[in-house]
């Protein structure tokens, strides 16, 4: 549970954004979701994506005593946020799938240590991994001995029940906290969701008398435009390299399959655009470095599929 000092004024968190985020404007949507963090409450945040949902439950994690583990089913995202979040002076660590077992033991030894409010940490963990019982127990230790913080579900539309197809683990979520960790405060966070899917996350995550913070999805920045395709794939090519050539930068294009991507990627390599393609029959060592290269802006065209969860 939280201390008296975690559960004081926002301005508590004024030196700690300051020193790890620089100068940075809260909107108010942040700062609600961020106090009901700080009051040890329970919360349901939706808010668009690029609205600054992360700094919601990072920045009270960095200023808490102990370990926020947050779930996120996109491995690419997290390791971005790790990233980001060790550039800024922050202990966060990555618990998944991919982790090797000597790295995961040196997580267990080193959370399990003291630490003092303003040093806290973030374990950022897929809902597969959650189901394990390593995790599980490290969880439990941490929970036996105050150093577990809060828990933070993102992508949270998907324990509606229309989600689970996609990460079935997500239904497992509430079942998990209720049993290793019913009294410590849960945030869940997503970027859209209707009533009804609202309902279903209140009520499979468990939360109890949530604090519900929404913003209007309306992101005038952003516009959607439809082409109809020519119907021969000639001309759609030559369309695509028309438009790719006519438009500076980096980008994603999704495909449906596998071979697709492979096929697109080698298509616009041929036509002297750098394409490289990225899906899950790629090795892990291999989607990180077109992760990576992307994200530098050394590769111009990335061809991904559209598999819920790689995460591009």
């Amino acid at each position: 549970m939280p201390t008296a000092q975690e559960r004081s004024s926002i301005n508590t968190l004024l030196p700690t954004l300051e020193h790890h985020w620089g100068s940075i404007t809260l909107k108010a949507e942040q700062v609600q979701a961020i106090e009901a963090r700080l009051d040890g409450r329970d919360s349901l945040v939706v808010l668009p994506t690029g609205f600054g949902k992360s700094v919601c439950f990072q920045a009270p994690a960095v200023a808490s005593r102990g370990v926020t583990v947050v779930i996120c089913p996109l491995l690419a995202l997290a390791e971005d946020q790790v990233n980001e979040l060790e550039d800024k002076g922050v202990s966060a660590c990555l618990w998944n799938g991919s982790v090797e077992t000597s790295a995961k033991e040196a997580i267990m030894e080193e959370y399990m240590e003291e630490q003092e409010p303003g040093e806290g940490r973030l374990l950022y963990v897929t809902p597969e991994a959650l189901q394990t019982e390593q995790l599980q127990g490290l969880i439990k230790c941490l929970r036996e001995r105050g150093l577990l913080s809060a828990m933070v579900v993102d992508e949270a539309h998907c324990v509606s029940q229309w989600g689970h197809s996609f990460r079935k683990e997500y239904l497992e979520i509430g079942a998990v906290r209720r049993r290793l960790a019913p009294q410590i405060p849960i945030q869940a966070l997503t970027a859209t969701a209707t009533e009804a899917v609202r309902r279903d996350i209140v009520k499979s995550l468990g939360l109890r008398e949530p604090v519900v913070v929404c913003s209007s999805i309306d992101r005038p920045n952003i516009f959607l435009s439809v082409v109809s395709p020519a119907g021969d794939d000639e001309m759609e090519l030559e369309d695509l390299f028309s438009w790719i050539a006519g438009h500076p930068g980096t980008g994603l294009i999704y495909v449906s399959k596998r071979t697709e991507a492979d096929r697109l990627a080698d298509l616009l390599c041929d036509a002297g655009i750098d394409a490289v393609a990225y899906h899950a029959g790629k090795d892990q060592r291999e989607r990180q470095s077109t992760q990576a290269d992307f994200m530098a802006g050394d590769t111009r065209v990335v061809v991904a599929t559209v598999a819920f969860g790689m995460g591009v």
